[in-house]
């Protein structure tokens, strides 16, 4: 589903996974995983997540995808809510500092709306992300810290580093 933010003034592609069982079991509630890059991650992350439930290796969760309108889209807005503070002139990427606006549409208008309308454990929620992606979630814990807040109870945020092989 489409959902405008108010905070961000622009509109995100929510994808949802549910638990294979979730419409049997109408009494369970579940953790949720929020996701960012969905547009890129959450094709691949959904089919491991489904595979590794069925394997008994991964409890049922509700998988949520935050994207974008397009793939191509997805790289430069990107850096608009995904990095904070903004940049300054002499830095070497060029940020608004959009962070603590997507915080805001994620924990006042996304997770609102997902907790309405499906059964989650409103006490264990997950937000991972990769690369820029996998700053935010350190932001996000940073900003929980400072306000004393528990909107997310994990943090997965990661990063590869790449290695270049010189040959003579």
């Amino acid at each position: 589903f489409s959902l405008y933010s108010k905070s961000v003034q622009d509109s995100f592609v929510i994808s949802v996974q549910l638990p294979d069982n979730y419409y049997e079991d109408t009494k369970t509630k579940y953790p949720t995983v929020y996701m960012l890059d969905a547009n890129f991650h959450f094709p691949m992350l959904a089919s491991f997540v489904k595979q590794y439930e069925k394997g008994g290796l991964l409890p049922p969760i509700i998988l949520i995808g935050i994207g974008y309108k397009s793939f191509e889209l997805m790289d430069s807005l990107r850096l608009r809510d995904y990095l904070f503070p903004a940049a300054l002139p002499s830095d070497e990427i060029k940020s608004v500092g959009g962070g603590q606006r997507f915080y805001d549409f994620i924990s006042n208008q996304l997770i609102p709306v997902v907790d309405k309308n499906y059964r989650t454990e409103t006490n264990n929620r997950s937000l991972l992300g990769h690369s820029f992606g996998g700053y935010f979630p350190l932001f996000t814990l940073l900003i929980q810290a400072e306000q004393n807040e528990s909107i997310f109870r994990n943090f997965a945020s990661a990063d590869r580093k790449s290695t270049r092989l010189n040959s003579s």
